[in-house]
């Protein structure tokens, strides 16, 4: 079922009055809704009737929001007052507030107004109920400080370490003080009893049992003289069941105990006491009763008679224990307390009755008056504590403590400032001490606590002071409400308002916020992109300033939010500038709806892009040029490699022709003309010849190096295992196994060239081979490791190494990090292996030390595009 909201509305526009119902109504209410524009009719509905809330427009003829505030105020002081207006300064926003008003709204920003209003709402619901405990939790207050103050016994409240919280004008007067603060100096845990009372017998029945009944001791007064008490008390406790304080009442029986120890020690005048006087034997027959016995007691009495059944029992135990026995009996409406005292030496015991039916009732009054106030104090939502003169905590109440993250016995003792937050030390403190002087009778404040943990804690105090029948002062009662959500969350709406004002209005891209009606709101940045100013545009519908070709185009971007087929549409569309000339512009939009789904208004940003709209026609005037361009450049390019490739066939041709003769005719100079050359010669001519062949091979490398880089690649999966065993084989064929000792570890399958991978290993092996062949043993070891989407291999070597700050010359052609006399080479194999490796995507590198060997690395993708 729908909570029914009764609603006073104060508004000269229909259609926004009608559109306030709407909100309301699609918000889930039951809604009683009276509308005016006039002052007095507004103020004869205020009489009449009884609202939940009061919306208020701010201006309306002859009559203003501040106006409307004040008749609200006056009239229906808790009914909460929310402003909606058109138009409304920040500074008359903020006055409003200050003056009672509890929210205020733009009406360009209605979707605010269901949960303003359901706040607002739930604010003063809870506000009255705080009101009806207060009211509940003075009443008890009342009638247990009548009974605290009017007593004739004593009443007191302390701690089980002896500090005295509370105690009455009676108790102050028995103990000889002149003063409750005189008294509260007293610790009751190293002085005030008589030595020959053992306190300790109290504590432990009050922690075994949590009450004593008729407990009997001798306490001191200043005077230092002896004051005999019957003490009846009960433990409060928290909810783990540790002793808080002791609530306890005491009567002066001074009088009696005098009056028993005369009688116990001379029996004299029994006949004058007021009180019932009564001697039985041990069988519990009766042999005296005094005047006062008949008068007050209607038990048929009679000398040689037993006593009553309810008597009987009592009167067995004190002879058999021979110990002094209290019983309280309720007889003929009143309540009697009898002391049964054997008298040893004559087999006889003395029973003094005493009427403490007015005892009886205090402590029954009391009781029920502390069961009422303990709980609405404990059992309070809101925080509720007890503060003494001192600004310490007496009490404390669960709401209170938890909501600081203690429990409530850490705060008793602690002062206000222990627990408030250091900039708010000062607040409430004169209304502190306006109540003291009487001139405030209650304050109300919000202020911040520090919680246990430190965070913040926001509280609303309602303080009151309580004094006792004199007037003088004894306690602040405090009411603290946590309102820490409701000022996080008017804080983040604020800050969010603000961030959004501040954001669209500052922004450097055009914004702007679109009714379904066509009316527009827009920044600066959009009022200069169209040369317009801002109350030029705010006359304008969106169609003025659209480009007659993009009307249509915008309302089948606008039709397809609406149908909900689309959340946002981002489009290119051409607006007027004010001066004619047309402005693109890159638009995105999205629409914001109410909770039922109703649209409210589009968000739309305009990034002006005319200037990149030429741009990109320059773009393609120059890309028709740039294809003409390349069509030129790649038929140069490939005329080029016609070339090149001539020159390499040329190159290869015509060298090896003059290479072949010199080797040839170098050999038929060491055959046919060998004796006719001396050692001397047949050396040179050995030189001739090696050189020609090392010219020929490094011809075949340089051709080799140069057709990797254009020839096309056959890619497969490769076993780099067998293919790396495959070529150490045929590498090592010659050389004896004895001088190579070779680990090849797991090795990943790769997708790439076989020829080029093969020859990535041929000459990294034979490096490795060659760079090691002057140990006595070579150790080469061959792995690979896989770290993401790539695959590592590595050939690692116990050879020569090299020079770290040398290693940029490895993979470049025809560099060498060693000379040719100490092992042979091009310095081209390197080089061949980097143009593979790349070539495959991939990477190489190397790590060495001179002395301690080389590793040479190269990566590969573990997948190829075909494989995925």
């Amino acid at each position: 079922m729908n909570e029914v909201l009764n609603v006073l509305c104060l508004e000269d526009s229909q259609q926004d009055a009608e559109i306030m119902r709407e909100l309301l109504i699609d918000a889930g209410y039951d809604l009683n809704m009276d509308c005016t524009a006039f002052e007095n009719e507004f103020v004869s509905f205020l009489r009449s009737r009884e609202y939940d809330i009061i919306l208020s427009d701010f201006k309306l003829s002859g009559f203003d929001g501040f106006a409307a505030l004040r008749w609200s105020v006056e009239i229906c002081p808790n009914v909460p007052f929310i402003c909606v207006s058109g138009s409304i300064g920040e500074d008359a926003a903020v006055e409003l507030l200050k003056k009672g008003a509890v929210d205020y709204i733009l009406k360009d920003r209605l979707i605010r107004l269901p949960s303003a209003v359901q706040r607002a709402v739930k604010e003063a619901n809870e506000k009255k109920a705080r009101l009806q405990a207060e009211q509940a939790l003075h009443e008890s207050e009342e009638r247990f400080r009548s009974l605290f103050e009017n007593s004739t016994v004593g009443i007191y409240r302390t701690t089980p370490d002896g500090k005295i919280l509370l105690a009455n004008p009676a108790l102050v007067k028995f103990l000889g003080f002149s003063s409750f603060e005189e008294l509260s100096a007293r610790n009751l845990k190293e002085e005030g009893f008589e030595p020959s009372y053992i306190r300790s017998h109290f504590k432990d029945i009050m922690k075994r049992e949590g009450e004593v009944h008729g407990l009997e001791a001798a306490w001191t007064r200043t005077d230092g003289t002896k004051l005999f008490v019957s003490e009846s008390a009960q433990a409060i406790r928290d909810e783990e069941g540790k002793i808080l304080y002791y609530d306890g009442i005491v009567e002066d029986i001074t009088i009696r105990k005098l009056a028993e120890k005369k009688i116990r020690d001379v029996a004299k005048f029994p006949s004058e006491n007021p009180d019932p006087v009564l001697r039985v034997d041990k069988d519990g027959k009766l042999l005296y009763a005094n005047e006062a016995s008949y008068k007050l007691l209607t038990w048929k009495l009679k000398i040689g008679a037993k006593m009553p059944a309810v008597l009987q029992k009592a009167i067995v135990e004190v002879f058999s224990g021979n110990k002094i026995k209290v019983i309280d009996l309720k007889h003929n409406q009143r309540v009697f307390s009898f002391n049964i005292v054997p008298v040893v030496e004559t087999g006889y015991a003395n029973i003094y009755g005493r009427d403490i039916t007015d005892r009886k009732l205090i402590e029954e009054a009391l009781l029920i008056s502390e069961k009422k106030f303990r709980q609405t104090f404990d059992l309070s939502l809101v925080g509720i504590v007890m503060v003494g003169l001192d600004k310490r905590f007496i009490r404390c109440n669960c709401a209170f403590s938890q909501s600081l993250g203690y429990l409530s016995e850490e705060l008793v003792g602690k002062t206000i400032a222990d627990v408030t937050y250091k900039e708010d030390l000062q607040i409430g403190m004169e209304e502190m001490k306006a109540l003291i002087k009487g001139e405030l009778d209650s304050s109300n404040v919000q202020k911040r606590y520090i919680r246990k943990d430190g965070q913040i804690v926001w509280g609303e105090v309602l303080m009151s002071l309580i004094r006792d029948k004199e007037g003088h002062p004894q306690y602040f009662l405090t009411i603290i409400q946590d309102i820490t959500q409701r000022r996080n969350q008017e804080e983040a709406l604020r800050e969010s308002e603000d961030k959004f004002k501040y954001v669209f209005d500052h922004s450097v891209i055009g914004k702007s916020i679109t009714l379904p009606s066509g009316e527009i709101n827009v920044n600066k940045a959009f009022c200069e992109m169209l040369g317009y100013e801002p109350r030029e545009l705010k006359k304008i519908n969106w169609a003025d300033i659209s480009h007659p070709d993009d009307i249509e185009l915008t309302n089948e971007a606008l039709g397809l939010i609406l149908s909900g087929e689309k959340d946002s549409v981002r489009f290119i569309k051409k607006y007027i500038h004010k001066n004619g000339s047309v402005v693109w512009a890159d638009v995105g939009t999205s629409l914001r709806r109410d909770k039922q789904g109703k649209p409210l208004y589009f968000m739309t940003v305009a990034n002006d892009i005319t200037e990149r709209k030429r741009a990109e026609e320059e773009i393609i005037k120059l890309n028709k040029e740039l294809e003409q361009r390349v069509i030129q450049r790649t038929a140069q390019l490939e005329a080029a490699n016609k070339e090149l490739e001539a020159f390499s066939y040329s190159v290869s041709h015509d060298l090896r022709a003059p290479l072949r003769s010199v080797h040839a005719y170098t050999n038929i100079l060491l055959e046919e003309y060998q004796d006719k050359l001396d050692k001397e010669g047949k050396r040179l001519c050995g030189i001739i010849s090696s050189g020609a062949s090392q010219m020929g091979g490094l011809i075949d490398d340089l051709l080799s190096f140069s057709r990797i880089g254009r020839s096309s690649m056959n890619l497969s999966m490769i076993d780099m295992r067998t293919m790396a065993e495959s070529v150490f084989r045929q590498i090592n064929g010659e050389r004896k196994a004895a001088k190579t000792d070779i680990k090849i570890g797991k090795l990943h399958k790769v997708f790439g060239d076989t020829n080029l991978i093969k020859l990535v290993w041929n000459n990294l092996i034979s490096n490795a081979l060659k760079y090691s062949s002057k140990e006595i043993i070579s150790e080469i070891l061959i792995s690979s490791r896989q770290e993401g989407d790539i695959i590592i291999y590595s050939v690692k070597d116990n050879g020569v190494g090299f020079d770290m700050q040398y290693k940029h010359k490895l993979f470049g052609v025809f560099q060498r990090l060693h000379n040719e006399s100490e092992f042979e080479g091009n310095g081209v194999g390197l080089a061949t292996v980097q143009r593979i490796i790349l070539r495959h995507n991939g990477s190489v590198w190397a790590e060495g030390e001179v002395g301690k060997g080389a590793t040479f690395y190269f990566s590969l993708p573990s997948q190829d595009k075909r494989q995925k």
